[in-house]
């Protein structure tokens, strides 16, 4: 028997790993090729990321069994979207209907309102229904910045658009851990090692530069192979 193309596709379950106190990445979603970050706050969690490539492709439903798996509890209100593209922003339906408040660039919030108001061939409404009804809740950063913070966590998220890869992209920053989240603007190749630097990447070092960011630990999105730890994107 002929199985449809649009069938979801069966995934390996995602790894989470403890990068700092109450900080996590979920490795190995669409198939390995992307991962998201999660921060643990005192009475909710932060969601970096929400890769979905394929609609309805299940990866987002995954990723939110081991984010509650790991972190028991705890609701997640906010789900950060660095930049508009399908495979880094195309999973957030999901996150919606979990009553996640996202929070993204204004490229990025026409990008989901106009994926939202259309209508999707394999199911009747886009955003899947909840008990609770929950709607498309979208909060944009201002004047190139945002902070969430309570007594024990600081996460800082910066647009550093206009870059080469998009308009407006954003990246995310943890100062007490000197970590940086970023997406497309540094990927390894399949054995480690980093390319030759193109225009997102040389733009995306310059305005590290320029905003003075101390940054020990650089994690990726989009891995080839095992998240690794990059100490200089000089």
């Amino acid at each position: 028997m002929k199985h449809s193309p649009l069938r979801r596709q069966r995934h390996h379950r995602p790894a989470v790993s403890k990068i700092a106190e109450d900080v996590y990445i979920l490795e190995g979603l669409t198939g390995g090729t992307h991962n998201v970050l999660f921060v643990a706050f005192n009475d909710h969690v932060l969601v970096v990321e929400a890769p979905e490539q394929i609609l309805y492709n299940s990866n987002s439903v995954q990723a939110l069994a081991r984010i509650k798996e790991t972190v028991p509890g705890k609701p997640i209100k906010y789900l950060v979207l660095t930049h508009h593209h399908s495979d880094h922003a195309g999973g957030f339906r999901e996150y919606v209907a979990e009553g996640a408040t996202i929070v993204t660039t204004a490229e990025t919030k026409s990008f989901l309102e106009k994926a939202a108001a259309a209508e999707s061939s394999l199911a009747a409404p886009v955003i899947p229904t909840t008990s609770s009804g929950h709607k498309l809740t979208v909060e944009t950063v201002e004047n190139k910045k945002r902070v969430f913070q309570d007594d024990k966590h600081v996460v800082e998220l910066y647009d550093i658009g206009p870059n080469p890869h998009a308009n407006q992209m954003l990246v995310v920053y943890l100062p007490k851990e000197k970590i940086l989240f970023q997406a497309d603007m540094l990927n390894a190749a399949a054995n480690g090692t980093i390319p030759i630097a193109q225009d997102p990447t040389i733009s995306f070092s310059e305005k590290l530069q320029q905003l003075g960011l101390n940054v020990e630990n650089l994690r990726r999105a989009r891995p080839c192979g095992n998240t690794r730890r990059i100490a200089n994107v000089d």
